[in-house]
């Protein structure tokens, strides 16, 4: 009888640690979907900032070009208005002119 009794009591322990890793099991796989459901949300957040990020790359390349075709005209204009209220300060950074010698203001007409 005594053995009896431990072993249901051993059985009963066993039962009950079977139980609490089935629910340790549950929980982790509800956790599991929780997260996977988070990282999916993430991942169209992130699909969407790309796709926006892909605009402004697109505008920021439009901006590029467009400057590159105006920046020696506008540089030769500010030379030249400079040069018109007497000051001779060359706004053309050699970076910017081709041959890569300064320019005066007499030689470009």
């Amino acid at each position: 009888m005594l053995r009896q009794s431990l072993d249901t009591g051993s059985l009963k322990r066993q039962l009950n640690e079977e139980k609490s890793e089935l629910e340790t099991n549950t929980s982790i796989s509800e956790r599991v979907d929780l997260l996977e459901q988070k990282l999916n949300l993430i991942l169209e957040k992130l699909e969407s900032v790309e796709k926006g990020t892909d605009k402004m790359t697109s505008h920021i390349d439009f901006i590029n070009d467009i400057y590159s075709k105006v920046q020696t005209p506008l540089f030769w204009i500010c030379d030249r208005v400079n040069y018109m209220r007497g000051y001779a300060v060359p706004y053309i950074p050699t970076q910017f002119v081709r041959d890569k010698t300064t320019t005066n203001i007499n030689d470009q007409d």
